[in-house]
């Protein structure tokens, strides 16, 4: 089925000027693909007489069904992408006020040549992270 979906997909893709995954409402497009998708995939099971009799009694509630379980599969990467933005913007952040934090650290200590070689050293850098977070007890 994985295959079929594909080559919809891509089929549709060259013959429309803009691409599947740009569309901001593509529900029934993908609902159409991924049905023909299915329907394909049924036709090559029948054809190599795999689960042929189930197949054709139960043709158009397997391509039904289909179409809610690949939507569930895009939401639950859907989720998982936001989980990941969402815990690299944090610690982006974090990462971000430490910084800061041990920059104000060096120029209230009056370090200003290390405070000016951290800015481009980036093994320098972390080593005064080091130092900070024993001095300052960081977890």
């Amino acid at each position: 089925m994985r295959k079929y979906r594909q080559e919809a997909e891509d089929n549709y893709n060259k013959e429309n000027p803009v691409p599947l995954r740009n569309l901001v409402d593509k529900d029934e497009i993908l609902k159409s693909l991924i049905s023909s998708a299915v329907s394909k995939a049924i036709d090559e099971c029948i054809q190599e007489n795999v689960l042929k009799d189930f197949f054709l009694t139960y043709r158009q509630e397997v391509i039904d069904m289909s179409y809610s379980e690949c939507t569930a599969e895009e939401q639950l990467e859907i989720i998982a992408n936001d989980r990941y933005e969402t815990g690299f913007n944090n610690g982006f952040s974090n990462g971000s006020k430490k910084t800061a934090n041990l920059f104000a650290w060096l120029l209230s200590s009056k370090r200003y040549d290390d405070a000016q070689k951290a800015s481009s050293d980036p093994e320098f850098l972390e080593q005064l992270m080091t130092e900070y977070d024993s001095c300052h007890d960081v977890q």
